[in-house]
């Protein structure tokens, strides 16, 4: 009979009525003295009447409970005597199983061992009686009960009275089931809730609801953190001073579109929108957002409102622009990019390919030019991939979009793609080029996030991510995941066993200790970290975490950690530095060629050439001295070619000048710099002012060259282009550094077009300048606008570092 655990049993609304839905032997057909076999053998039925004439008041009773034999129960069952207190007469099985004992262990004896203690025993016996009378049965939700081994467990029981057809009590059935799972499930629901609850409110990115006439009705905080308002000036504001006019168009249009879908029979429900967005943060800047939106809907399926998750990807899109850019610079490098780069033309036909093309879609070079593009592609994306190719303009010829490929295994894999249109210069498209790069890994991330809130207990256990819960104060584990220990080759006991620093490096430790410290201090880190760390077998792995605090009574206690290998990212990184250190030294290289094979034609010319038209004149004097006598006609001739030989002497200086300033070297930039700018007032008219000093002193003779070059090619471009009349020169030392700048007062143009000019169109001459001021670790800004505001060329280096490489 089970015990009392000292919680509020009294009925409650619904439950059975006293007294006259009591049970008795009547009703279930038994004797006036029932045996124990007669009462074993009715007791299901006994139990079967109990459970119904419960389900009148409570739930209906499981098919379970009701279907089962007493010997087939889960549930354990036992008919107890009507002594005080009361002594076991029989049970089943299942209460063998659940308490440890054999039956002839317990029978005859009391349910007091069955009890915490004996002051529960007690407690229950006195309560036992009143109830009975009160509503025919006890009925327990929660009861403390304990096994042989001596652990306690939950349980739920009902217990009934057994009557004779006399209407007298004879024993008492006691029906007894296991809730601990229950229980566990329970309290790890709390748990999942609070977690979710943190996640919610610490999330990076900005969730968001808005009503059908697209105004804010909910925005988490962290919409702060990304533009700089407050959650209450962020919901008050229109959708102009939230987004440019150009990503609003493109949202009011994308809502038409989903409105017009709506009306469609078969259109998915829970389809999502992703849209790039540009918008306004609270000091005035520009940023863009990625929006993964679906409707919120009612009951009926009607769509009443939108619900969006936002997150910055300004610096996605700023390194999408960038490698577009250094797609056209650095084209020679294509063959070893780790990126998946091709050619081909509008109907699909590949032109080229790279080594990565061939490694990812396990094919040889030769067996892929000439096939189709989109063969690669799934039937069922050809069409929204040929639309996204058809998209791109002369004026904006590049787009980027992600989609799946078919890769040689079968299997589908996704790719995010920068793609570049190439047009002729009657602007008809030629061929496309593009980049790829497998994304495959983050969309099953954003795949396995979607998923978390149904099904955290399976992502934690096989998420392909190493996930631990830690303990800032005790400084040792809570819990960890399978992928975890396999990074780190150790087992699940042995991991919670040992303390975080255990894993980390020299200067691991370090930073984990001051991170710790300000979130013990509620001061604002990083939400993503990269450690280096030592696995069991010594071999050093770098992860990334992602870290979301535990909080205890409004105060850090942990904090759960997501781990993701990135050793091979690292290692690809690195491969990348290397390779743009590689080519950032070829221009270097070729610069300093050109300069040593400028001076070589300087001295040839100067030495040779010179020297040969020097004789050349003398011999020409001595002809004309001898044939002056016998012909004197032919000393207007002789003077004449006399005449252009000086010339020639003379544009031969220019030349050697121009190839290799010796006034530079033997005089210093300051003196080179004044002869050029003479040279261009006497051949252009165009008047130079001069604010130069003398910086000969805090430059080395490479740094002192490239200046000079760089004022060279900017002079060479004011005379090519600028039609200007006036330009000024002028140095600055200051901060620790030297500033050269010149300005003219020309027509001026648009920089950035011309840095996207294609072919010959493009030139070198900015590219050159720029290249010269890498080379002596300056920074080159270009200020100009095409209406005639003129043009201001910056060259800034450090004095402590000019020329140093």
């Amino acid at each position: 009979m089970p015990p009392h655990s000292g919680r509020n049993s009294e009925p409650t609304e619904g439950r059975l009525q006293p007294k006259s839905d009591d049970l008795t032997a009547r009703e279930l057909g038994m004797p006036d003295n029932p045996t124990y076999e007669e009462l074993r053998r009715r007791v299901e039925e006994l139990e079967q009447a109990l459970l119904e004439k419960r389900a009148r008041g409570t739930a209906q009773p499981s098919k379970e409970s009701s279907d089962k034999p007493l010997s087939g129960r889960m549930d354990a069952v036992f008919i107890l005597d009507d002594g005080t207190p009361p002594r076991i007469v029989d049970c089943n099985p299942a209460a063998e199983s659940m308490f440890g004992y054999s039956r002839d262990e317990i029978l005859n004896k009391t349910t007091e061992g069955l009890h915490i203690d004996r002051t529960a025993f007690e407690g229950f016996q006195k309560r036992l009686h009143p109830e009975i009378r009160g509503q025919g049965f006890i009925h327990l939700d929660d009861l403390r009960m304990k096994r042989r081994d001596g652990t306690f467990f939950s349980t739920e029981h009902d217990v009934a009275p057994l009557l004779n057809k006399r209407g007298e009590r004879t024993g008492w059935v006691s029906v007894i089931r296991n809730i601990t799972h229950l229980k566990e499930v329970e309290a790890t629901m709390l748990e999942s809730v609070e977690r979710y609850r943190l996640l919610a409110e610490n999330v990076s990115d900005v969730i968001f609801t808005r009503d059908m006439n697209l105004r804010f009705t909910y925005i988490s905080p962290s919409v702060e953190k990304l533009t700089g308002y407050t959650v209450e000036e962020a919901m008050a504001l229109t959708m102009e001073e939230s987004y440019t006019p150009q990503s609003i168009q493109l949202a009011v249009q994308a809502f038409s579109e989903e409105l017009a879908m709506e009306k469609e029979p078969r259109s998915d429900p829970s389809r999502v929108r992703t849209m790039e967005m540009e918008g306004y943060r609270k000091d005035g800047s520009t940023m863009w957002t990625e929006a993964k939106m679906s409707f919120l809907r009612d009951p009926d399926g009607r769509a009443v409102g939108i619900l969006g998750v936002s997150r910055d990807i300004t610096e996605r899109k700023q390194a999408e622009r960038a490698m577009i850019l250094s797609e056209e610079r650095y084209r020679s490098l294509v063959e070893d990019m780790p990126a998946l780069v091709c050619r081909f033309l509008p109907d699909g036909t590949l032109t080229f390919v790279n080594n990565s093309y061939c490694d990812y879609f396990g094919r040889k070079r030769e067996d892929l030019i000439g096939r189709n593009f989109f063969q690669f592609i799934p039937a069922e994306e050809r069409r929204e991939v040929k639309d996204g190719f058809a998209s791109p303009t002369k004026e904006n010829p590049v787009v980027a979009y992600e989609h799946q490929v078919i890769g040689p295994d079968g299997i589908k894999r996704w790719q995010h793609r920068i793609d570049r249109a190439l047009f002729d210069e009657a602007g008809d498209l030629k061929e496309y080029q593009c980049l790829g790069l497998d994304v495959t890994e983050g969309k099953q991330a954003e795949e396995a996030l979607r998923e978390s809130e149904k099904r955290y207990r399976q992502l934690f256990n096989h998420a392909p991510a190493g996930i631990y819960e830690v303990d800032f104060l005790k400084q040792r584990f809570v819990t960890v995941n399978d992928v975890m220990c396999k990074y780190a080759g150790y087992t699940e006991k042995e991991f919670l066993s040992m303390a975080p620093e255990d894993f980390l490096s020299h200067e691991g430790k370090i930073h984990y200790a001051q991170r710790v410290r300000k979130i013990m201090a509620g001061e604002d880190v990083p939400e993503a970290v990269e450690y280096e760390i030592m696995t069991k077998k010594g071999r050093k792995l770098w992860v990334a975490v992602n870290s979301n605090p535990v909080c205890e009574n409004g105060k850090v206690k942990g904090a759960t950690v997501v781990v993701h290998d990135i050793t091979g990212r690292r290692k690809t990184e690195q491969m990348l530095r290397q390779s743009e250190e590689r080519l950032r030294s070829l221009p270097a290289e070729l610069i300093k060629a050109q300069e040593r094979e400028r001076r070589r034609i300087s001295r040839e010319l100067h030495d040779e050439l010179g020297q040969s038209m020097a004789i050349l004149m003398h011999r020409v004097r001595s002809i004309e001295k001898t044939l002056h006598p016998i012909q004197p006609q032919t000393e207007n001739d002789i003077g004449g070619a006399v005449e252009l030989i000086e010339e020639v002497i003379e544009k031969v200086r220019k030349i050697s000048r121009d190839l290799h300033p010796a006034l530079l070297d033997d005089l210093g930039f300051s003196p080179a710099l004044r002869y050029l700018a003479e040279n261009l007032t006497e051949e252009c008219r165009i008047s130079v002012s001069l604010d130069i000093s003398d910086i000969d002193a805090l430059i080395s003779k490479e740094a002192a060259r490239n200046i000079y070059r760089i004022c060279q090619e900017a002079l060479t471009n004011v005379m090519k282009h600028a039609g200007a009349n006036h330009v000024r020169i002028k140095t600055r030392k200051e901060n620790g550094s030297l500033s050269l700048f010149v300005e003219d007062n020309g027509k001026g143009f648009d920089p950035l077009e011309a840095g996207t000019r294609a072919g010959v169109q493009k030139g070198l001459g900015l590219t050159v300048m720029r290249e010269r001021a890498y080379l002596i670790g300056g920074t080159l800004e270009i200020s100009s606008r095409p209406e005639g505001g003129g043009t201001r060329i910056s060259l800034t280096i450090p004095l402590e570092d000019s020329g140093a490489k």
